[in-house]
């Protein structure tokens, strides 16, 4: 196996092409997410399909293989991934040729096929056409049932689309857990402008801990209906903090505009000793009101570990999650970020630990020690490489990033999941207890920074160069509209003939577009950039002129 995967080599497409059209099909990996590729199934061509398994904590069979086996053929299991019994033993009995027959019961195909799922977004985007209908839908739990109320369901729920939605139920739903990977049945409806699915049925937990993403966005353009349900990464200056006796709200501004966070009592997120003044950070779920003519937005912060008020921030983003790594060995790749939210400068620690599918803590696997960081500057280390050891025990893992004072003062922190998975004829019996100390090998990040002042970055967040503060003597650039839709025109001048170099970056320092390259005149200029096929967020656009550089941000809002 190895479809869609860094970790496993692709060897099916070459052995499909030399095995040619069979007649039944013995899944290989026990239907894990990287097997059975399509290519490969296409090659092959299975009247049946039989999947041997037992009790397993890997999620096999994934759903993502079951539904390409189950798109070019009749498919039979063993047992579930729980080791109940699903069909026994399969015996099949051939009278020679291409004339054979399966003894079992085939496994059922979902009740009006695998279209019957509905993508989160057409339901949010066209709610007229769903309201009232009971539809299917699988994503990722974001917040989890009985968080915000101990006694009832009102969780979130995103998938693949980008978008979230409301699962509302008088009850805690059993599976409704952060991190899990679930398939369910509701009816579409709306309360005070948040739409939901109701009338919750036939939960089915397809995996645990998968990674949960978070969208960074601005705080002004965190407020927009087309958002409503989505996790998100926003920070701020605390402008107020109000206790309502069973929740608060803390609002924040990071220069673009108000918004409230959502903390309930009952998530156990401890802000007692947050004040006015305070940068706060927060991962929670857009939350949309509608009462007569007004809207308001809050973010709904769900757990202790999605709000700080660190005068700095540290965040990873893994690369193509959710992340799994055979137990012959392998790598994973991410992008580290560190900002100093505060118009001082500091010196920070930052490391990286390990917690173990025992529950175990290991490391440091990565430390870097006093590291200045200028005011309101931000750090990228962008595709940083963790290698992982074969031996290393099966399981679940949580990757974790610290930032302050090492080993005891973590003011700020990150993490997400990755899962060592068996490899086809590896020695997978290695216990917990007998962690591979050796072989977690890391890039050290290599930072590069931009700092952010005003809503303008000086310096070399794409680039590395450091421009003084303001616009360089020859050298002015504007956008507008901003925040725009879809497009924005950039106007520039320049004082003198030039070549000139106009890209585009996303919040991370990786340039997405150049739209701009060319020798031009002394003068004004003006070109439009258009971002339809990019999603909303903060860009910054950086002009280079004649050994000069000058960047600004920009808020795309679709």
């Amino acid at each position: 196996s190895g479809y869609n995967s860094s970790s496993y080599s692709d060897i099916e497409t070459s052995v499909g092409a030399d095995c040619g059209d069979v007649e039944v099909y013995l899944v290989d990996h026990h239907g894990s997410r990287t097997s059975s590729n399509p290519s490969f199934l296409s090659a092959l061509d299975p009247e049946v399909s039989i999947l041997s398994l037992g009790a397993n904590s890997y999620g096999h069979p994934h759903t993502e293989a079951m539904q390409r086996l189950l798109a070019t053929s009749t498919v039979y299991e063993t047992e579930d991934s729980l080791g109940n019994v699903v069909y026994g033993d399969i015996v099949i009995t051939t009278t020679g040729f291409n004339n054979f027959l399966v003894e079992g019961d085939s496994y059922p195909l979902p009740q009006g096929g695998q279209s019957d799922t509905i993508a989160i977004a057409d339901i949010q985007n066209n709610y007229g056409n769903y309201a009232g209908q009971s539809v299917i839908v699988k994503g990722v739990i974001t917040l989890g049932a009985g968080v915000t109320n101990p006694y009832i369901t009102d969780a979130y729920i995103e998938d693949s689309s980008g978008k979230g939605i409301n699962l509302f139920a008088t009850n805690v739903l059993s599976g409704i857990t952060f991190g899990n990977e679930v398939s369910l049945r509701g009816t579409v409806d709306q309360n005070a402008g948040t739409t939901q699915l109701v009338n919750i049925t036939d939960i089915t937990v397809h995996d645990i801990k998968r990674y949960v993403g978070d969208t960074p966005f601005s705080t002004g353009a965190a407020k927009n209906i087309a958002w409503e349900g989505t996790r998100m990464w926003v920070g701020g200056v605390a402008s107020a903090k109000v206790d309502y006796g069973t929740y608060q709200v803390i609002t924040i501004n990071d220069g673009s505009g108000s918004l409230d966070l959502y903390i309930s009592d009952y998530t156990g997120a401890n802000i007692t000793s947050y004040v006015v003044g305070d940068f706060v950070n927060a991962y929670g779920v857009c939350d949309v009101n509608i009462s007569g003519p007004d809207t308001t937005y809050q973010i709904i912060v769900g757990y202790q570990p999605d709000i700080s008020r660190s005068s700095y921030t540290v965040k990873m983003l893994p690369e193509n999650p959710p992340i799994e790594v055979v137990s012959t060995g392998g790598f994973f790749e991410f992008t580290g970020i560190l900002r100093n939210n505060s118009a001082v400068s500091q010196i920070v620690d930052v490391w990286i630990m390990l917690k173990l599918p025992n529950g175990a803590s290991y490391g440091p696997l990565m430390q870097l020690n006093n590291i200045p960081i200028g005011p309101n500057q931000m750090f990228s280390a962008p595709n940083t490489r963790q290698n992982v050891p074969s031996g290393a025990p099966l399981g679940d893992y949580y990757y974790w990033v610290y930032a302050g004072d090492y080993p005891s003062v973590k003011s700020d922190s990150n993490a997400f999941p990755f899962r060592i998975v068996p490899a086809m004829n590896a020695h997978d019996d290695i216990g917990v207890d007998e962690f591979v100390a050796s072989g977690w090998g890391i890039d050290e990040m290599n930072f590069s920074a931009c700092a952010i002042t005003g809503g303008e970055e000086q310096g070399g967040c794409p680039g590395g160069e450091t421009a003084n503060a303001g616009e360089p003597a020859g050298l002015q650039i504007s956008n507008s509209p901003n925040p725009f839709n879809a497009s924005t025109t950039i106007h520039y001048a320049i004082s003198k003939d030039a070549n000139i170099r106009l890209s585009i970056y996303n919040l991370l320092g990786q340039e997405v577009a150049t739209i701009v390259d060319e020798q031009l005149v002394a003068g004004d200029h003006s070109v439009i950039w258009d971002a339809s096929n990019y999603s909303s967020g903060i860009y910054f656009y950086r002009l280079t002129a004649g050994g000069k550089v000058i960047t600004k941000r920009m808020t795309l809002l679709k």
